[in-house]
């Protein structure tokens, strides 16, 4: 039997295009109208709604900092929520296009749109013999195309910031960015197995780069994955989660030791039932439990059963 909570009233009202592990025991709900907080046993926190500060939510995305804090894509800016709730909220000056991505590390703040990559800097000016600080937002000139994810990692100690651009993957920082290769990414990865190699879902396929020798080695695709990869995600077991756009369901791969193009790389589709995955497939893991989020609801991977099933308690509130 449906299960009856709190948030009821929330989703017979509005639909739910993201979700965010805050790792805190937390999950932020990206919804039409605003972000809600709840917990594990799937109890309100917190509803932040539209208002001046986060007027016209943007669907296309949510990141969760190393600090735990939530930063939301706005049509007109960016916002930083912490749980409890507080709001920071930085106008759109000096940014261009539909946000698509935020990455905050500990120096500096990415914003990827439409329109190229941008970074927060905090310039001081005197006026009338008061310091004032200003916030604005600066364009890395060597990206001139559409930008779709960013993230960053460390990696043998390196700090390495990587951005999905429309036609090529970039590493980037401030001074600038160069080519780690050309391909059509939509997002990032890194393995849990082996944190040198960073997957990348393409719009024609799955593949992985391997930090070498303070550059990139380019280690190919799988041979017979060919959708368009939107979202990653990663199990205990070993296991990446790979949602893909238009009708093509989950890839459940194997993060092993070796390349991705290597004989022995296993993988297994998982089409749902019916039209349960038709449209866009997100993934995520939680709680110990593989989700997927479609248009018709949202689905648990039930191990035993080797399928997704509707979720008990979360299946009906899309």
């Amino acid at each position: 039997s449906q299960m009856t909570t709190s948030l009821d009233e929330h989703f017979t009202l509005h639909d739910v295009t993201d979700i965010a592990d805050l790792r805190n025991g937390y999950y932020a709900l990206e919804k039409v109208g605003g972000v809600l907080f709840i917990d594990s046993t799937l109890s309100e926190v917190a509803w932040i709604n539209e208002n001046e500060y986060l007027s016209q939510i943007s669907a296309q995305g949510m990141h969760v900092d190393a600090g735990g804090a939530l930063w939301l894509a706005l049509d007109n800016g960016i916002t930083r929520l912490d749980v409890p709730p507080s709001i920071s909220s930085f106008s759109s000056i000096g940014l261009s296009g539909t946000i698509e991505a935020i990455n905050r590390t500990h120096d500096h703040l990415y914003v990827a749109t439409g329109s190229g990559i941008y970074y927060l800097v905090h310039e001081a000016r005197e006026e009338d013999g008061v310091l004032k600080f200003e916030s604005n937002f600066n364009k890395i000139e060597e990206v001139q195309e559409q930008c779709w994810d960013v993230n960053t990692y460390i990696i043998d100690g390196d700090t390495i910031t990587l951005l999905a651009g429309n036609n090529s993957v970039f590493r980037i920082n401030p001074n600038g960015a160069e080519i780690v290769k050309p391909a059509w990414p939509w997002t990032f990865h890194q393995s849990k197995s082996d944190p040198r190699r960073i997957y990348i879902g393409l719009d024609n396929g799955f593949e992985s780069i391997y930090w070498q020798n303070v550059t990139f080695i380019d280690e190919g695709m799988i041979p017979g994955i060919t959708e368009q990869i939107m979202f990653v995600t990663h199990d205990n077991s070993g296991n990446l989660w790979l949602g893909i756009r238009g009708g093509g369901g989950v890839v459940r791969v194997k993060d092993g030791s070796n390349a991705l193009d290597s004989a022995n790389v296993e993988y297994e589709y998982y089409r749902g039932e019916g039209d349960d995955f038709d449209g866009t497939v997100m993934v995520q893991y939680a709680n110990g439990q593989v989700l997927a989020g479609t248009d018709a609801g949202i689905f648990f991977f039930d191990e035993k059963a080797n399928k997704f099933k509707p979720h008990p308690q979360l299946s009906d509130i899309l």
